[in-house]
């Protein structure tokens, strides 16, 4: 399989008129976008803030009958510091997002009592925008399980849901063919960003001699559609899956739908996309049903988006049993005395706990996180690696100190809650 081109391949799959359109974006600015978390705010909005030092900013022109998908904003400023270096951002009221994959998180419509897993969570922006739903509609929020297999992207996601305080997320770092099995049957929602080849995201740096190999192309395939499969392991029937690449060739994308459904039957659908300016996909049986998001049309990262539900048992064959091997379990302390203590230790120091008995502290050797309630089964079902956010750190003396977690959550639950 020879390789060729970026552009090469990309004017096969356009046509030569609309390649021409493609190739004028990489000319064009990048415009910028952020996802305000609204479950950080207290008493003046943090949009309010910032149009205040001048800040303007702009819905994208995605919509569904009446709905606007506004969860992330194109933002344009007076100054040219980046956005990653402006204190709301460091504090975790706002995150820098892609336009287009913002829209995977809304296509998943998760509703606030529900368990959801983001497969693949890096680079992490969807885990925030899911939590930050979840925490924003309900006093009882479910879990979300984001799962990150490489430990430096794992460690960045950690620093970020710290940083925006979602508490109600727990962290594991499986390979996201075997969490499938693990979770068989236990999730509401899935959400698949796959691992892609990102050629969508080329136009952002005007590289022009991106080589395209289909081979490596159809490796990366097979693994999306193992992932794919073990998403839908993981759902309950009637569950719902996103699937999100931000690449353009069609192996990572249609065909990959295509494969999975032949081998699921009439155990999952493929439902339609509502986004009324999506570009449709290059399928006979599913182009109008999944969607594409083009920098030179929608002026935004290449994207590639496909919802499933899941019907009914998968075959047997995709079916695996599953043992849990509980000699990795890390020793995670959740007894009612520690939440007593917690509790008294907080309203001494002026804490302003939630009334709902949704959040839960959990200790470990030096630290005592609070999390999601739901989340104490998982503990007893995978190695997690970090529940929701730390509050506290456990001195060599016994004795406790506040984190930053505490001032995220503790000073605003009045307005959550």
């Amino acid at each position: 399989m020879k390789t060729i081109s970026y552009q090469t391949m990309v004017r096969q799959l356009l046509g030569e008129e609309e390649f021409l359109a493609f190739e004028q974006c990489y000319r064009q600015p990048v415009q910028k976008s952020i996802h305000l978390i609204k479950s950080r705010e207290r008493h003046v909005s943090t949009q309010s803030l910032l149009e205040n030092e001048g800040w303007k900013f702009s819905p994208p022109a995605f919509s569904f009958q009446w709905k606007i998908y506004d969860e992330v904003l194109f933002v344009h400023k007076p100054d040219k510091q980046s956005l990653g270096s402006h204190p709301f951002h460091t504090e975790g009221l706002f995150y820098v997002q892609e336009m287009a994959a913002g829209l995977a998180a809304q296509m998943l419509q998760v509703q606030p009592w529900e368990r959801v897993l983001d497969l693949c969570a890096a680079p992490w922006g969807k885990t925030i925008q899911l939590a930050d739903q979840m925490l924003l509609h309900s006093t009882h929020p479910w879990l979300l399980i984001s799962n990150e297999v490489h430990p430096a992207r794992r460690k960045a996601l950690q620093a970020n849901i710290e940083r925006c305080g979602m508490w109600n997320v727990l962290i594991t770092g499986y390979d996201g063919r075997t969490l499938g099995e693990l979770l068989q049957g236990t999730c509401d929602k899935v959400l698949l960003d796959a691992p892609c080849s990102g050629e969508g995201m080329q136009y952002k740096s005007g590289v022009r001699c991106f080589q395209w190999n289909e081979k490596a192309v159809k490796k990366l395939a097979y693994l999306q559609k193992s992932l794919l499969i073990a998403g839908l392991r993981a759902l309950k029937v009637g569950g719902e899956l996103v699937y999100a690449t931000c690449t353009t060739n069609t192996l990572e994308n249609e065909g990959v739908i295509e494969s999975v459904m032949k081998e699921v039957g009439v155990a999952a659908e493929v439902m339609d996309i509502e986004v009324t300016e999506k570009s449709k996909g290059y399928s006979e049986q599913y182009a109008d049903k999944v969607a594409r998001f083009r920098p030179h049309i929608h002026h935004t990262g290449g994207f590639f988006l496909a919802k499933l539900k899941k019907k009914g048992t998968l075959p047997a064959a995709l079916q695996q049993p599953h043992e849990t091997n509980v000699s990795l379990l890390k020793d995670w302390e959740r007894s009612d005395a520690l939440q007593q203590k917690v509790r008294a230790y907080g309203k001494a120091q002026g804490w302003k706990f939630p009334a709902s008995s949704a959040m839960v502290f959990v200790q470990t050797k030096f630290t005592i996180w609070v999390v999601a309630k739901d989340a104490l089964a998982c503990l007893d079902e995978l190695f997690v690696e970090q529940v929701g956010v730390p509050v506290l750190k456990i001195l060599k003396d016994g004795t406790w100190k506040p984190l930053d977690g505490w001032k995220k959550l503790f000073l605003f639950f009045d307005k959550v809650f």
